[in-house]
């Protein structure tokens, strides 16, 4: 126990086995552990003398990582641990923690919420490039009304809809109010009536016929994004946009239309009320309508008027955009029931999650030979198994092509080494196989078509053309130390620099008695 400063020095001198450290690091380490505790014991007195600085750092000032959440100091690593069953690993909380500080969200509730949300749940409600924030306004939850939502995917999950969530965002594109599109009911389209409505405004005499099947406050939600955001340069969208939107209204002429009466009606209207250009803001007779009468399809057993009336419905009814249901029934292939739920986790999207991918979807479908350990099927399992030597530009192989993909039997190399690796054949060389003839070539360090020469045009053995010495002039053999007067050089022209002074030649006379092996010194004298 040390309890002075005064004994530091002939502790040290008088320890045994003979410390490893210096006086100055031992007499710090001491120094600092009695201004705080006041003195030192035995077993860290020990430490101070043969840990090296690693192992004492480790020891004794661990890294800790404080934040300021609501004037309070708090130590996110002790914090951490205390969370029961946190979700994630404390690198990535701590990544979350320095991301919510970065972007000012960091309070009790998003530290919370960093240790206790899995990855889709945190993607959800703090993360995503491509989030579109919310403000609730509606009356369908007033609980939750004029609260603001960092993304929709957020608003969907605190109202448990979040299965819902390719045909509610897929409705709020096309302009739909919050309310509307967690409420509206997905209908068959055959079986929906239409209306034709008018638009006018106060400030012009034109007008403006349409027909819908959904309701006409939606239409004109259509009609207002597509003048003040597509831009679009209809004589409408114009007007609506130099007019001002607050000077238009639109109602209804004649509602609750069968469909297949629904076109004739609005043709009648626009005729009736002269709508067409330049009188009105028309620029056709009107008729066109997307999902009306066209050539019956069936798909699955259910009948369609149109092949644009199928993909409208199936596409409400999936989550799937409609030109993805369209191509796929002009092709008569199948519908999935729903979208293709993208991963939300971290690294989806990554090169190591698309090789991941490719790996466990070409084994399943009989491209990819060998089989493929439980283990990796888990991505976090694979990258924690291979991410070491991973490159861009490398290539994972098996080791062993008999064993499964599996930590342990997998190795990155290139591209060359991995055709070799599946469609090389053996070539044994002194005794060891080798893939190819360049994998011979690489490991005597002799060029390819050297050794090709050796044997084809002189007749050798592989054994005989790796045996044989390269001549002092080829790129090979330049590529070794050149040794001068006992000195290494990289480089010809550094030794041929030296010989010219060592020797009193010229430079290019040393560089050419370096390449042909000749004495550098003509009379008496050393030699290289």
């Amino acid at each position: 126990m040390i309890r002075s400063a005064e004994k530091i020095g002939v502790l040290y001198r008088t320890a045994t086995p003979k410390p490893l450290v210096h006086l100055e690091q031992f007499r710090t380490r001491i120094n600092s552990c009695l201004k705080r505790d006041g003195e030192v014991p035995d077993s860290r007195v020990a430490d101070a003398l043969y840990l090296s600085p690693a192992e004492y750092r480790k020891k004794y000032s661990p890294r800790r990582t404080f934040v300021q959440i609501e004037c309070e100091r708090t130590d996110i690593g002790a914090y951490f641990e205390e969370i029961e069953q946190p979700s994630i690993t404390y690198s990535a909380f701590w990544q979350r923690i320095r991301r919510l500080k970065k972007e000012e969200l960091l309070d009790k509730q998003s530290l919370r919420d960093a240790a206790l949300l899995d990855a889709s749940q945190w993607i959800s409600f703090y993360g995503g490039g491509r989030r579109r924030s919310l403000r609730y306004d509606g009356v369908e939850h007033p609980e939750l009304h004029g609260q603001e939502f960092r993304s929709i995917s957020s608003f969907l999950r605190t109202i448990d809809r979040y299965k819902d969530k390719a045909i509610i965002w897929s409705r709020l594109k096309r302009g739909w109010e919050v309310d509307e599109a967690l409420t509206e009911p997905v209908l068959a389209l055959d079986s929906r009536t239409g209306t034709v409505y008018l638009i006018r405004s106060t400030a012009c005499e034109e007008q403006y016929i349409g027909l819908t099947r959904t309701r006409i406050e939606q239409r004109w939600r259509t009609h207002l994004r597509a003048a003040l955001e597509i831009r679009t340069n209809t004589p409408l969208a114009k007007a609506i946009r130099e007019l001002d939107a607050e000077t238009f209204s639109i109602l209804p002429l004649e509602e609750e239309i069968d469909q297949a009466q629904l076109a004739q009606r609005e043709r009648h209207w626009i005729s009736e009320l002269n709508t067409m250009e330049p009188n009105g803001f028309n620029v056709k007779p009107g008729g066109e309508m997307g999902g009306g009468q066209g050539k019956e399809t069936t798909y699955e057993g259910e009948v369609f008027s149109s092949m644009e009336a199928a993909s409208m419905l199936l596409s409400e009814r999936t989550g799937i955009p409609k030109h993805v249901v369209l191509k796929r029934l002009r092709d008569g292939k199948i519908i999935p029931e729903s979208a293709r739920i993208h991963s939300d986790h971290p690294e989806a999207g990554s090169n190591l999650w698309r090789r991941w991918k490719s790996l466990i979807n070409g084994a399943k479908s009989g491209r990819r030979g060998g089989e493929i350990c439980q283990r990796w099927f888990d991505y976090d399992h694979f990258a924690e198994d291979v991410r070491h030597g991973y490159s861009r530009k490398f290539i994972l192989v098996r080791i062993d092509v008999t064993k499964p993909w599996c930590g342990g039997n997998v190795e990155w190399v290139t591209k060359q080494r991995a055709i070799e690796k599946i469609h090389g054949f053996n070539l044994l060389a002194e005794g060891k196989p080798f893939p190819s003839l360049n994998a011979v070539a690489r490991e005597y360090g002799i060029g390819r078509t050297t050794l090709k020469n050796r044997m084809e045009v002189h007749g050798l053995t592989l054994d005989e053309a790796v045996r044989m010495k390269l001549a002092p002039t080829s790129k090979s053999h330049r590529k070794q130390p050149v040794v001068v007067d006992g000195r290494e050089f990289k480089s010809i022209n550094s030794a041929a620099k030296f010989a010219a002074d060592r020797f009193d030649i010229t430079f290019d006379q040393a560089k050419d008695r370096i390449r042909r092996g000749v004495p550098l010194q003509t009379g008496g004298g050393d030699d290289a």
